[in-house]
């Protein structure tokens, strides 16, 4: 990707075989399966998340202070609809709502963890499941409005989640150089 192809909702380039998007709608045998399984599936996570937890509140902590993750493995009952028969345009207001959602717990967790915004920048990242038939261009334009950016330089190799960060502090992160 060329200079004129620089967008002004993202900073640097996608790495070399990032999926951009859109992604295929999974099959209805998937999407039931994982709908009538996840309570099996749940509970083994839960007794896991339970042993990092403790394991977590013993050690000393290392996670950033605003880092927001979306997505989620419990498939409810609108997403199952979604999944299975939604449109594009349905993808976009639930992707909106999913960063707006994120934005906004991004923002508490700074202000409740790093009240003199002393630290990095938050980074809230979006699962390809919140994004299924977007693409990440569409992804960017949706976050710049609300004042957030999408942002490649942050790892190191192709992958189907999308980092957003706050346009204010992009000026934070460096972009790396080109391979």
């Amino acid at each position: 990707m060329g200079q004129q192809s620089r967008k002004p909702y993202w900073v640097g380039e996608p790495p070399a075989g990032t999926p951009l998007g859109p992604f295929q709608k999974r099959s209805r045998a998937s999407v039931y399966a994982q709908f009538v399984l996840q309570p099996l599936y749940s509970a083994a996570i839960g007794v896991l998340w339970l042993v990092a937890l403790v394991a977590a509140a013993a050690g000393p902590g290392g996670t950033r202070s605003a880092d927001v993750e979306t997505g989620s493995m419990w498939l409810s009952r609108r997403k199952m609809r979604l999944e299975l028969d939604g449109t594009r345009e349905e993808w976009e207001i639930w992707a909106t709502q999913t960063l707006a959602n994120a934005f906004a717990r991004s923002t508490t967790l700074r202000a409740k963890k790093d009240p003199g915004k002393t630290g990095p920048p938050p980074v809230v990242t979006l699962d390809p499941m919140d994004r299924r038939l977007l693409t990440a261009e569409e992804v960017a334009r949706i976050a710049e409005p609300m004042g957030w950016i999408l942002m490649w330089t942050r790892h190191d190799g192709p992958d189907d989640k999308l980092r957003l960060v706050p346009r204010a502090q992009a000026s934070a992160f460096r972009s790396r150089p080109s391979e």
